[in-house]
């Protein structure tokens, strides 16, 4: 469960021993199989964190060098730096009533600083905040460009934005929040779904892709 949106896994399980009643020698995962799951569950904590923590309300932010691009460890200090900034304008529009009070600022970003199969990609940060100014926000990024724009959540939640934060997954990134973040509640059952009750969720899942 997180924010608006509730996911369902449900497993199948299979026969552990072969028809000669010894245990059946585990297969491991190729490379490139391992490599899209891992993919996938990393936007899948993304999608989780965000819906959690972030609304309709929060802003996502793109923000860019003009010039001459720095080198990573140069861009991370500018961006710890810029969120610096927006932390304390959290405070000046907590103050100013258009934040309630009681809510804590929290952030989640993603540096990009090579494309697909590693080749040279111009470095940029998406960041996502609770914050409501957007015409702040761009201000207070003094490196280059900032673009600010109101998050959309739709019937899925924020899993579009999570999809596009995680993009080019041959390609290299640096991701973090703020420690603050509230976690996805998740509950485990045991129960085993009759063929009948299995064949309902899969008719279901396929009709809300469609």
């Amino acid at each position: 469960v997180a924010g608006d949106i509730v996911e369902l896994d449900a497993y199948p399980i299979w026969p552990t021993r072969s028809e000669s009643g010894r245990r059946a020698r585990r297969q491991a995962a190729t490379s490139d199989a391992q490599r899209r799951i891992n993919e996938r569950n990393a936007q899948r904590r993304l999608d989780w964190l965000l819906n959690e923590n972030f609304d309709g309300q929060s802003l996502h932010l793109t923000a860019t060098y003009g010039g001459e691009a720095p080198d990573v460890e140069n861009a991370q200090r500018m961006l710890r730096n810029y969120i610096g900034r927006l932390k304390r304008e959290f405070g000046r529009e907590q103050r100013a009533g258009l934040i309630p009070e009681g809510e804590e600022f929290k952030y989640l970003y993603v540096t990009e600083f090579a494309g697909t199969e590693g080749q040279p990609k111009r470095i940029h940060h998406h960041i996502v905040v609770n914050l409501r100014d957007r015409d702040a926000c761009e201000d207070l990024w003094k490196s280059g460009r900032c673009n600010a724009d109101r998050l959309k959540p739709d019937e899925s939640g924020l899993i579009a934005l999570a999809k596009y934060l995680s993009k080019a997954p041959a390609g290299r990134r640096r991701c973090a929040h703020s420690r603050n973040l509230r976690s996805p509640r998740q509950y485990v059952g045991d129960k085993v779904l009759s063929r009948r009750r299995a064949a309902l969720v899969i008719d279901d899942v396929a009709a809300n892709a469609a």
